[in-house]
């Protein structure tokens, strides 16, 4: 049985809540978070996210870290449905692909999290795109996405991408 005592951020001291934020920002320092939410389709991954986003938006706030669009959690997906379904916005338009990497600097300087929804319709260009435009942002072309931690999330057996070549 386990025995571990569970507490809420906002039942930490100020001392606390400075550590766990600390410590939330030191774990990309020795290893980049890379995940995968996957599953038919109608099984609530898109209540995951926006659930995950409400989390972090409350630790946000108990731990006084300001929480935009772009600072904890970069919600994207592929399509303009996919993105809606999630309150998010599409790939290209989060990452301006057709803008310089210059004005996105600022914009982009406190993001934590980067989760891509619907990557089944991802091609492979779409992702060496994705890959290469994070690394650009991020000052960081030695680790895929810029070493920011990414959550992929979809379903391989839905959809494959239209005009390219499929990731699997």
């Amino acid at each position: 049985m386990n025995n571990r005592r569970v507490c809420t951020v906002s039942q930490l001291s100020p001392f606390q809540s400075e550590e766990v934020e600390e410590k939330i920002g030191k774990v990309n320092d020795h290893k980049q978070l890379m995940g995968f939410l996957s599953g038919a389709g109608g099984i609530w991954k898109s209540h995951v996210i926006k659930t995950t986003c409400q989390y972090a938006q409350k630790l946000c706030k108990a731990t006084g870290v300001k929480f935009d669009k772009r600072t904890i959690v970069v919600i994207t997906a592929l399509t303009g449905a996919a993105a809606v379904s999630i309150n998010g916005e599409t790939t290209a338009g989060a990452f301006a692909f057709k803008r310089k990497v210059k004005d996105e600097l600022e914009e982009f300087k406190n993001t934590y999290v980067v989760i891509v929804d619907e990557v089944s319709f991802a091609s492979v260009e779409d992702m060496e795109l994705l890959n290469e435009k994070m690394k650009q942002i991020f000052d960081n072309p030695w680790d895929p996405f810029g070493g920011v931690p990414i959550v992929f999330s979809g379903d391989f057996a839905q959809l494959s991408p239209v005009g390219g070549r499929p990731l699997y």
